[in-house]
């Protein structure tokens, strides 16, 4: 990281002082890909406390494309160079939480009192539709529950979910997308997937349930309190390289020769808001 840090200085340098915003941004990203370790986030840090202003935003740009892992590292440092005094990295400081979407109260008032201070229009461009959205997407977690059904099965949902795709053996349900989150980086999708496979061999059909619960790729498992009981028939888990998480919740049932696929996912961010309501989802689900 400090020899990357070191060639951007170096340009810098023979540049006059003029930055390459396009080898910044560049270098930025690389540097928030790199960080494995709280040793490797201080650098990041460090980029804050230098004079340079176009060091200073080497780290915000790093901080702005950071992983949702170092949200409790990077949050409070974001928070501190809202005010930094140099403008673009008061930007990627707003942008970072956009990014991240935090919904706590605190966070969205501090946020918030950032945008009626501020005389940057970038700022004020990015940020009304941003905090907007955020709010918009907290109040699509309180909406109430309706009864549906499909592929011969009743369950409870949000009752402004809405198909969004459907086969002849399964189909997904989702919140409303927000027009802005779509646009970001993070759009933070909440969906429900039932799958429904018919006329399996009997034989056959616990070894396709163990399949079908394992995880995909690199993950990493959410051992909680209320899924114990369902011990090899649901589980959480999230990617573990993904710079935005998405937490899935899978369980599978059998039915004689059918297996019961479904699958909930929502942002990692958001598990407090969302885990009662896509448990109560799964517990919902019975046959017509």
């Amino acid at each position: 990281m400090n020899d990357r840090i070191g060639g951007f200085e170096k340009k810098l340098e023979e540049g006059d002082g003029i930055a390459d915003f396009a080898e910044q941004l560049r270098v930025g990203q690389e540097l928030a890909g790199m960080v494995e370790d709280e040793r490797d986030f201080a650098v990041i840090r460090q980029l804050f406390a230098r004079a340079s202003p176009h060091m200073r935003r080497l780290g915000s740009l790093a901080l702005e494309a950071i992983a949702h892992r170092w949200y409790a590292d990077a949050a409070p440092l974001a928070l501190r160079h809202l005010d930094d005094g140099f403008d673009w990295v008061e930007y990627d400081c707003m942008r970072f939480f956009l990014n991240q979407a935090p919904l706590d109260a605190a966070t969205l008032q501090r946020l918030d009192d950032k945008l009626a201070r501020t005389r940057n229009a970038f700022i004020t461009r990015l940020a009304e539709p941003g905090l907007l959205a955020l709010r918009a997407l907290a109040a699509s977690y309180e909406v109430p529950m309706r009864a549906v059904e499909a592929k011969g099965f009743r369950f409870q949902l949000p009752e402004t979910w809405q198909i969004t795709r459907e086969v002849a053996d399964a189909v997904t349900f989702s919140a409303p997308a927000i027009d802005w989150l779509e646009q970001s980086k993070n759009p933070c999708r909440n969906e429900f997937l039932l799958q429904v496979v018919r006329d399996v061999d009997p034989a056959e059909l616990e070894e396709l349930a163990e399949v079908n619960l394992e995880g995909f790729g690199v993950e990493t498992t959410i051992d909680h309190p209320d899924l114990v009981r369902y011990a090899g028939s649901r589980a959480m888990r999230y990617g573990t390289q993904e710079t935005y998480p998405t937490v899935r919740i899978r369980e599978v049932r059998t039915y004689r020769t059918m297996l019961l696929c479904m699958d909930t996912k929502s942002p990692l961010a958001h598990l407090e808001r969302t885990l009662a309501r896509n448990l109560a989802i799964l517990d919902s689900i019975q046959p017509l």
